[in-house]
């Protein structure tokens, strides 16, 4: 009887083409799944292109791996994976589901499929899937090439930037309503694009749609980055390697640091640099090159524990500026009862700004962080007083601001 069946069995390609007339609705796949293993194989390729994984899903997907003809057949055919959530911690997303779907990243990483390449987070609080679930979720990056985040919460910018800087093979994406809890909001209108290999910011009208926003903290012997909107629609492929790269690591060093700058170039438009009392990483900071970033058009620097003198790498990266599109120059310092001592540093800053560089510049904005949180009217007046009498030739130009903290 056996003998009987394979003689008038169809041949394979035949078979799988009658699946394919078929797989134009659900119904009809579930039904030739019935028919064979053969068939089951086949229509599962059109049932299992997507994922969906969510507080309801995510145990039944994490049962087939279990089964190992479900296992092998719906997990290598899957091209796209979405995870959806919710900004509430409701009991949908349960300490056991949320291990199921560890469970499943797991899988997937450790099996690198060649089908699996767009990655979908919808309706997110990062705070639900735990360290385990975003452990995965990192070693999974390289093998996406296509990423889509809309409704998704980060705690702050650094994990919103850490996250996206592991996907080093991204070539497309769409971005909308990514924010932070800190309430920094990173995108709100739907950003996408396509990272091409060979193209290069050209025309003003594309570099004003880039706003990448970068701050370089001191960290004893090293700068601690904070790196926001890390990807944008004219980012070059190569390029796009060198700053996702650096874009995983929290410490940057000496290399590091001024590679990053120069690798963002252009695309960069607000830098902060930040030093507080900690002198170790000061040669890192005067040894950056901001020659490149010649999109900046806001540029602080923070050093609030620092009285305006002993800052001294402030005026050697202001003579760095090269394009004319700075807008805002923000300086943070300490005050003190010497400032009058300070008017000589004051005045290389003001024949800095007669450079035809600065010729956009419409705001200084001195911040001055007051002696042990006191107020001094006197001693407040005098700092005004020596600002705008240094400054007064730009003072007549734009806006001359001195604010204490």
């Amino acid at each position: 009887m056996p003998a009987v069946l394979t003689q008038h069995r169809l041949p394979t390609e035949l078979q799988e083409y009658v699946i394919d007339l078929l797989s134009g609705t659900r119904e009809n796949l579930l039904t030739t799944s019935l028919v064979s293993k053969h068939w089951r194989y086949h229509s599962y390729g059109y049932l299992f292109p997507s994922v969906t994984l969510d507080g309801r899903s995510v145990e039944a997907f994490r049962s087939f791996l279990d089964m190992s003809f479900s296992r092998s057949v719906i997990f290598s055919r899957v091209r796209r994976v979405r995870i959806i959530g919710g900004y509430s911690l409701d009991s949908s997303w349960t300490a056991s589901r949320r291990q199921d779907l560890r469970a499943i990243l797991s899988y997937l990483t450790s099996k690198q499929l060649q089908n699996l390449s767009n990655l979908s987070m919808e309706a997110l609080n990062w705070s639900q899937l735990g360290s385990e679930v975003i452990f995965y979720l990192t070693k999974l990056a390289p093998m996406i090439t296509s990423l889509e985040l809309q409704n998704v919460q980060f705690p702050h910018a650094r994990s919103y930037s850490d996250f996206v800087g592991a996907f080093v093979s991204l070539r497309t994406f769409g971005f909308s309503n990514v924010e932070c809890a800190q309430g920094e909001i990173i995108l709100v209108r739907p950003n996408q694009g396509v990272l091409l290999s060979r193209h290069t910011v050209t025309s003003e009208s594309e570099q004003t749609r880039i706003k990448c926003s970068l701050v370089l903290r001191s960290s004893e012997e090293a700068l601690e980055k904070n790196l926001s909107c890390l990807y944008s629609e004219v980012l070059p492929q190569e390029t796009s390697r060198e700053i996702t790269k650096l874009g995983t690591q929290t410490s940057l060093m000496k290399g590091n640091a001024s590679f990053l700058l120069k690798s963002l170039g252009p695309l960069l438009t607000r830098l902060q640099i930040a030093s507080r009392q900690n002198i170790f990483s000061d040669q890192i900071i005067a040894s950056l090159d901001i020659s490149n970033n010649t999109s900046l058009q806001y540029l602080s620097f923070y050093s609030p524990d620092r009285v305006f003198g002993m800052i001294s790498w402030l005026l050697p990266i202001l003579r760095q500026v090269t394009a004319c599109n700075l807008r805002v120059l923000e300086i943070v310092f300490a005050s003190s009862h010497q400032f009058h001592l300070d008017q000589r540093l004051l005045r290389f800053i003001g024949k800095e700004l007669e450079r035809p560089q600065f010729s956009q510049l419409e705001i200084i904005h001195f911040l001055v962080n007051r002696i042990r949180g006191r107020c001094d009217a006197v001693l407040e007046n005098n700092i005004v007083k020596h600002v705008k009498e240094t400054l007064s030739d730009w003072n007549k130009k734009g806006v001359l601001r001195v604010n204490f903290l």
